[in-house]
């Protein structure tokens, strides 16, 4: 081999060393140490270092930080987002703020950028009308979306989710798809995720691409107004199956996304819906949902962890409807608070 042809070999190899050891340096493992995560709701006002006070006794080791764009309706490709009256944890410096504090006080970061549609529209629906309208919305959301892979990059963030829930853009647009990962994938070189709806997070047509299968865990369990721990377990058996069925076939690591219940009853009938539904608060409901999580899919050595349905910042704790998710100040604080703190 020829002196210039073995320098320029040597060169390559060295330079692919490196971003592999530079992945692999801001990459963490989740094996031996399970992602027992929180989803945190954006900040309306600045944060400090005593943020996390009112949740330090969890032993959470993880925050789903949550950017937000909106979306005026499900057919307008019109994406906005880092604007002045977003509350400021949704904004470029405050998400980065939030992350940089987060990381002060030892979390793991999931970086999880999201679509809110306007008029109660769900995500999953977005369709657009025409080919325009399509490449319209497609421009929007790689903006949307880019802007905080690099965020993600800056502030060596340990997990980026790319989506959620947005089942009929990926259908229709699989092209899209694949040149905007390969477009996250030249500026952040972390562990990468997609979260989907429960069913069907087995159907994401580049699960090949991803580091863990990303599930919105909202599976219903029973209709049952006030079940058993005994119901509740026959209802996780079949969903329990098909996450072991895709973590096995595609041999990566499950990772609940999120997952959560409301407070009160029928909490394990529809566990998605987030409209208020005037049935009664239910604290041992919802505390006995959490430990059976726990017990029967936490336990899988296929579940990565997950990040539980949701935390509020000390300055914006919502009590306006005790029978939404967060567990804070519930029953289910301490069940959560004492299955961290043992495992």
């Amino acid at each position: 081999m020829k002196l210039a042809q073995h320098k320029l070999l040597i060169f390559v190899i060295l330079v692919f060393s490196l971003n592999c050891s530079s992945r692999m340096q801001q990459a963490k493992p989740w094996k031996g140490s399970k992602i027992k995560g929180l989803s945190f709701v954006a900040s309306i006002a600045p944060l400090d270092t005593s943020f996390n006070e009112g949740m330090a006794h969890l032993n959470a080791n993880a925050l789903a930080i949550m950017p937000y764009a909106f979306m005026p309706d499900l057919h307008d490709p019109s994406i906005r987002f880092n604007i002045a009256h977003q509350w400021w944890g949704e904004t470029e410096e405050g998400c980065a703020a939030t992350i940089r504090l987060a990381q002060q006080k030892g979390y793991m970061v999931m970086l999880k950028p999201q679509i809110w549609v306007g008029n109660g529209g769900f995500t999953g629906h977005i369709e657009m009308k025409s080919e325009e309208k399509w490449k319209e919305w497609e421009d929007n959301y790689r903006s949307f979306i880019l802007l905080f892979a690099r965020m993600a990059s800056e502030e060596r963030v340990d997990i980026f989710c790319l989506g959620t829930e947005l089942a009929k853009p990926l259908k229709a647009r699989p092209v899209f798809w694949k040149k905007l990962i390969a477009d996250i994938r030249e500026v952040y070189k972390g562990q990468l995720t997609y979260a989907e709806n429960w069913d069907c997070f087995d159907q994401v047509p580049f699960i090949d691409q991803l580091d863990f299968i990303g599930v919105n865990a909202y599976f219903p369990l029973t209709t049952k107004r006030n079940p058993s721990i005994k119901e509740l377990k026959r209802g996780w058996k079949e969903p329990l199956e098909k996450m072991r069925n895709c973590s096995v076939r595609n041999q990566k690591p499950i990772l609940l996304t999120e997952f959560g219940y409301r407070n009160m009853d029928y909490a394990a009938k529809e566990p998605w819906r987030s409209e208020p539904m005037f049935e009664k608060v239910n604290e041992s409901l919802q505390a006995r949902l959490f430990a059976v999580c726990f017990e029967e899919v936490w336990s899988m050595d296929w579940v990565a962890g997950g990040f539980i349905w949701k935390w509020f910042p000390n300055n914006m704790n919502d009590r306006r409807d005790p029978s939404q998710f967060t567990p804070e100040g519930k029953l289910a604080e301490k069940t959560i608070e004492a299955f961290f703190k043992k495992n």
